[in-house]
């Protein structure tokens, strides 16, 4: 799971990071009076595995460009802007880019035309 801890002014607390949450975790959450949110697909399966837990739950709130929108219309009142040029987008995990093995023929076997006759 993607995790970050936001204060209730919606300012991050603690940066974002990849972490397994577990029953231990949550329990310490829990004691420190800190409330969760799980949103997208992992928030059906974490719904599963931990039940309620004072966890807000919200598979419906996916990881998509329209979420940005709030986020991009804040930073402009504020004037906060960058340089597309030599901006460099945080990543949490590294993408996973692979190579394919082999290269496979065109359908129907050859990449050749194949000529027509009457």
């Amino acid at each position: 799971v993607y995790l970050a801890d936001y204060g209730p002014d919606g300012n991050e607390v603690e940066p974002r990071r990849r972490e397994r949450l577990s029953a231990e975790a949550l329990a310490t959450y829990r004691s420190e009076g800190r409330r969760l949110v799980i949103c997208g697909e992992a928030a059906l399966k974490y719904q599963e595995i931990l039940g309620e837990h004072q966890i807000n739950y919200q598979p419906g709130i996916k990881a998509g460009a329209k979420n940005l929108l709030p986020l991009a219309e804040r930073a402009w009142q504020q004037s906060h802007f960058v340089d597309p040029a030599y901006f460099e987008p945080t990543y949490i995990a590294p993408p996973n880019i692979t190579t394919p093995k082999e290269k496979r023929p065109a359908r129907g076997g050859t990449n050749q035309k194949k000529s027509h006759q009457p």
